[in-house]
């Protein structure tokens, strides 16, 4: 996990990567694998982190196109370099984690707009009020119509995003 998307705030929390070595490693395994789902952990209101730098978090997490964020607010831990410096207020934490979240929301949402109308392979896990809910092998949570027992596996068709799941069909040859 990045657990920060500003080079200044990686030093701080020392941190033996830079966005750069990031980015160049996205990079390389989305070569490797197009579709590939990148979450990261973003850590909000770390002691000395500037407005400047949170926009510069927002730019590069736009960048990157992360396909969700886990977003946490800063919390002192005693004895800890970080617990000696000035504390962010707990509204400005409140704030950027809420932005952060937001934005996750339109990133999952875009990447899930990848798979409309693809076919794709789902682990299902549990059914409820008439519909059976899973997993495919990039972490997307997928709906159905219809009781599919647990622990099978079922080729679905995508065919429309109900946020948080994608919906799909069982596809038949």
């Amino acid at each position: 996990p990045v657990q920060s998307c500003s080079d200044s705030v990686l030093k701080l929390m020392n941190r033996k990567y830079d966005m750069k070595y990031f980015k160049n490693t996205v990079k390389k395994l989305r070569d490797i694998k197009k579709d590939v789902s990148i979450t990261t952990d973003i850590i909000t209101g770390h002691p000395g982190e500037t407005e400047d730098e949170f926009k510069k978090t927002i730019d590069n997490i736009k960048e990157i196109e992360f396909s969700k964020l886990h977003v946490f607010p800063y919390s002192e831990r005693r004895d800890t370099p970080s617990a000696k410096l000035a504390q962010l207020p707990d509204y400005v934490k409140k704030e950027h984690t809420d932005k952060l979240l937001e934005l996750s929301v339109v990133l999952e949402k875009k990447y899930m707009k990848k798979f409309l109308g693809k076919k794709l392979e789902v682990l299902f896990e549990t059914s409820k009020d008439g519909y059976s809910y899973g997993h495919t092998t990039n972490y997307l949570h997928v709906k159905v119509l219809g009781t599919i027992p647990s622990s099978s596996f079922k080729t679905i068709t995508i065919i429309n995003i109900e946020y948080p799941y994608l919906f799909g069909e069982i596809y038949e040859d």
